[in-house]
């Protein structure tokens, strides 16, 4: 993959898909559409978009079940400064089957590391579990 910046730290790739979810963020979804076609490179991996679409369209078990098949990375922020989450909570769904990262040399993280991303499907599961909630108590 070509690098880019002065120093060449910066993946091509990740640089436009950068670019991308910037024109869909500022409302020019059909520029990003044009800029993925021509530069080969999809502003979000499919298995993201699905997870998106689920959770648009209120399919929470769908959601729930590709949270799980997604990797998750240890090195991100909380997803809510408000997650105080009782654990026990979400422990019925089967967050165990979440892959780790690799850092693309076929380096997996180590338990620590993997333990951080579970704790962030958790996270992201409750939230998920409280909108579902909220929407369900809004219909009454």
């Amino acid at each position: 993959e070509k690098w880019l910046g002065p120093g060449g730290l910066i993946p091509r790739g990740e640089y436009v898909r950068l670019i991308e979810q910037a024109l869909v963020g500022l409302g020019y979804p059909d520029v990003a559409a044009k800029l993925e076609e021509r530069s080969g490179t999809a502003h979000q991996a499919s298995e993201v978009s699905l997870f998106r679409d689920a959770v648009l369209h209120g399919h929470w078990r769908d959601a729930i079940a590709i949270l799980t098949s997604l990797p998750m990375r240890s090195d991100c922020r909380p997803l809510d400064n408000r997650m105080d989450v009782d654990h026990s909570l979400v422990s019925s769904h089967q967050l165990s089957t979440t892959r780790p990262i690799s850092d693309g040399d076929g380096v997996v993280e180590s338990d620590a590391q993997a333990s951080v991303g579970k704790k962030r499907a958790i996270e992201a599961t409750f939230l998920i579990l409280e909108q579902h909630y909220l929407e369900l108590l809004e219909k009454g």
